[in-house]
């Protein structure tokens, strides 16, 4: 007789005015200086600034320097920062490589050996400090799911950080952190979450659960991304495919993905 096991971000909060509770949530997680983890373009877009505007007052840090198809270097430099700054807490704004980051610097954070020995499946051995994502991009799923992965470009491939401790304690999916995401990253990322509904339908290890959220993932990104990319200050559209992103993470987060996910690597 076969189980399946549904893991997702400890909470979600999700709408237009989800951004909102964000002083909320670090409270509740008790989090007074929290190190915000994101990338330049996010920070001069000022889609960053909408973050800011609800810390509710608190100091926090600010880590600017997550770049596509994030190395391991980047992991150590972000975990310096988050020592050094005294920080209690994560907040990854972005899309998957800042929220990777995020991730990683969590699990990072507490360990006292090398970040190598993280790599693998449930090689964490704690929980890490309190981590709040909140993507701007609708694609990747990375705010449900516990998974990191880094690019290893000295020896050419991808490893990966597999671990429940990986999960975010919260996950804040407003449509409005996504407004100022570009037509190509619209498609590229919308596609790519179609991939992920499509890969964790198709998976061996799907449930009746996973299917059931995949393929409501797929119905919605077919309305909603030509919408969004035709029309990119729709709000609707953008909540849908937000929505659709979330759903198709907590999909394939579950059922696994198929081979074609593979293709990524170097």
């Amino acid at each position: 007789m076969s189980i399946s096991a549904f893991k997702i971000a400890n909470k979600l909060i999700t709408g237009a005015a989800a951004i909102e509770q964000l002083s909320a949530e670090l409270t509740r997680l008790n989090v007074q200086n929290p190190l915000i983890v994101t990338d330049a373009i996010l920070v001069q877009s000022g889609t960053v600034d909408l973050a800011l505007a609800q810390l509710g007052g608190r100091r926090y840090g600010l880590f600017d320097q997550v770049e596509p198809e994030p190395e391991i270097a980047i992991v150590e430099a972000c975990t310096r920062a988050y020592r050094e700054g005294g920080h209690d807490g994560l907040i990854g704004v972005g899309g998957g490589s800042a929220i990777d980051i995020a991730k990683g610097v969590a699990a990072f954070a507490g360990h006292e050996g090398s970040l190598g020995e993280l790599f693998g499946v449930d090689l964490v051995k704690r929980k890490g400090p309190p981590l709040i994502a909140i993507p701007t991009t609708a694609g990747t799923g990375s705010e449900v799911t516990n998974v990191a992965i880094f690019s290893d470009k000295q020896a050419q491939i991808k490893k990966g950080i597999v671990s429940d401790y990986l999960l975010p304690d919260v996950a804040l999916v407003s449509p409005l952190m996504t407004l100022t995401c570009p037509r190509s990253v619209t498609a590229a990322s919308g596609v790519d979450a179609l991939v992920h509904a499509v890969e964790a339908y198709l998976s061996v290890n799907a449930s009746p659960i996973t299917d059931a959220i995949a393929l409501g993932a797929i119905k919605l990104i077919v309305k909603a991304l030509p919408k969004a990319y035709a029309n990119p200050s729709s709000l609707q559209a953008r909540e849908d495919m937000a929505t659709a992103s979330l759903m198709a993470g907590m999909a394939f987060g579950n059922a696994g993905v198929g081979a074609v996910h593979a293709l990524a690597y170097p």
